[in-house]
């Protein structure tokens, strides 16, 4: 959603709120696409306090994304708190030393401002529970629903001796 702010940037003291909606199907990050499956409207408020443009907003939205062991598609649920202040100067924002991609030329593009603080919050290792058992190495199967006995064929069969030796002494 692009939202025009240029006469909320341009006259000193004003502000004004917008309700919002995001307008991505999906959020694509580290070449992967993980869709949006619930979000939500929501209440943007920007205010020209002279010389600085505050932006804050408060929404929640979900997004499907595959367990790190055994890519079941778990829903994670993002809570995106705005709260930024921009520098202005000749009504215009201005960044000290870093592009701010969500302006252009007195647009804000909502979707994008939305993004950025997704990719902050983004999780290090997403589990569909916390003991998740993952996918068998040899034939794939998922451990959680089923099992296999690949574990016990040994991969060498030079070093059947030795792994038996490591299971009967599970301390060394």
């Amino acid at each position: 959603m692009i939202i025009d702010i240029s006469d909320i940037i341009s006259n000193n003291n004003q502000s004004k709120e917008f309700t919002c909606s995001i307008d991505m199907s999906d959020i694509t990050y580290n070449h992967n696409s993980y869709p949006i499956i619930n979000s939500k409207p929501f209440e943007l408020s920007i205010a020209n306090e002279v010389t600085t443009l505050h932006i804050t907003c408060d929404t929640s939205l979900s997004v499907h994304i595959p367990c790190d062991r055994c890519t079941k598609e778990v829903e994670h649920t993002f809570d995106v708190v705005i709260d930024k202040s921009f520098k202005l100067e000749d009504d215009k924002v201005v960044a000290d030393d870093e592009e701010i991609p969500y302006f252009d030329s007195g647009n804000l593009d909502v979707d994008m401002l939305i993004f950025d603080e997704i990719l902050i919050c983004w999780p290090a290792k997403v589990l569909c529970q916390e003991d998740c058992r993952g996918l068998c190495p040899d034939c794939g199967i998922n451990l959680n629903d089923s099992t296999c006995d690949c574990a016990s064929k040994p991969k060498d069969p030079r070093m059947a001796k030795i792994r038996d030796v490591f299971r009967e002494f599970k301390e060394v």
